[in-house]
């Protein structure tokens, strides 16, 4: 083999190699909704959309206006799971809406979030792969009693999260997600191409 080709084929294995263990050791970011100085009422607040776009997400409200951070002295009935801050719907405000979509600008394998309501009822979380698809999803009946909602799928690009219809508002806190794992198939493409480079330098020495 010739030398450049040689160079090559080591650049485009190497190039393969460095993009795996960043996927497949992609540690849990958690947004815990804190230090934006969040008041305690809807009038005062805007709809969350690009405000952790640094972090590869973006929030937006479905058939109307999104959540808000809102402090927890707002008379929810019940503190932020962490903190003080935490996401909050109230659908008995025009043009707010009870169910929020948060995209990933990298595919997921685990999505969680922590949800209470005052009044009761069903909260759902979920998720939908790069097609649109619905890949897992998970409910609770909720309380003034923080609970997890967690999904898992092998590629989440967004989450939907719903409250049941009627319920006036809820709250969302510490949103957690991790990288997806390659699959089996992409480390099988590695290892073939370290063994034919491997031959190939070896045959080079030889020659």
């Amino acid at each position: 083999m010739r030398p450049f080709k040689t160079l090559r084929s080591i650049a485009a294995v190497a190039a393969f190699a460095a993009a795996l263990p960043a996927a497949s050791y992609a540690a849990t970011t958690t947004i815990d909704f804190e230090g934006t100085g969040a008041p305690c009422c809807f009038v005062s607040t805007t709809p969350l959309s690009n405000a952790y776009a640094g972090l590869g997400v973006t929030f937006s409200g479905v058939g109307g206006t999104g959540g808000s951070i809102l402090n927890q002295s707002g008379n929810f009935g019940f503190n932020a799971h962490s903190g003080t801050d935490f996401l909050a719907f109230n659908t008995s405000v025009n043009g707010i809406s009870g169910v929020e979509d948060i995209a990933f600008s990298s595919l997921q394998s685990n999505v969680s979030i922590w949800v209470a309501n005052q009044f009761g009822g069903a909260v759902s979380l979920t998720a939908y792969d790069a097609s649109g698809a619905s890949v897992a999803t998970s409910s609770i009946t909720s309380s003034s009693v923080w609970q997890q909602l967690s999904v898992s799928a092998a590629s989440i690009a967004s989450v939907r999260l719903t409250a049941q219809l009627g319920t006036p508002y809820y709250a969302a806190d510490d949103l957690s997600f991790t990288g997806a794992v390659p699959e089996p198939e992409a480390y099988a493409m590695l290892a073939g191409g370290l063994a034919v480079l491997g031959v190939a330098l070896r045959r080079r020495k030889a020659a």
